[in-house]
C-alpha cells in the first residue's frame, strides 16, 4: 500500500468531523478528495532522464549557435571598419 493510500485510509470520514473540528464553518457544499497515485517506474524514470539530457543538449547547441553568430557579426563589423578606413 502506498503512502498516499495509507494516509487516505486514516482520514476522518465521520459526519461530525466538520461539526467538531470546524464548528464556525459548517459542512461544505462539496467535499471531494482526489488521490492520484503515480508510481514512477524505472522505464518512466529513464525516459525522463533522457528527455532532460536531450533538452540540455539542445540548450548547448543553441548556445554554440549564438556564439557563432556573435563571432561572425564581430568579424563582419571588423571587416567593414577596415574597408571604410582605406
Amino acid at each position: 500500500m502506498t503512502c498516499l493510500r495509507r494516509a487516505y485510509t486514516t482520514c476522518p470520514r465521520s459526519a461530525d468531523f466538520f461539526a467538531t473540528e470546524m464548528p464556525d464553518n459548517g459542512v461544505p457544499a462539496r467535499f471531494t478528495v482526489h488521490v492520484v497515485d503515480c508510481a514512477l517506474t524505472l522505464t518512466a524514470a529513464v525516459a525522463v532522464l533522457l528527455l532532460a539530457l536531450l533538452l540540455l543538449l539542445l540548450l548547448l547547441l543553441l548556445l554554440l549557435l549564438l556564439l557563432l553568430l556573435l563571432s561572425c557579426s564581430t568579424a563582419l563589423a571588423r571587416r567593414a571598419s577596415l574597408h571604410n578606413h582605406t
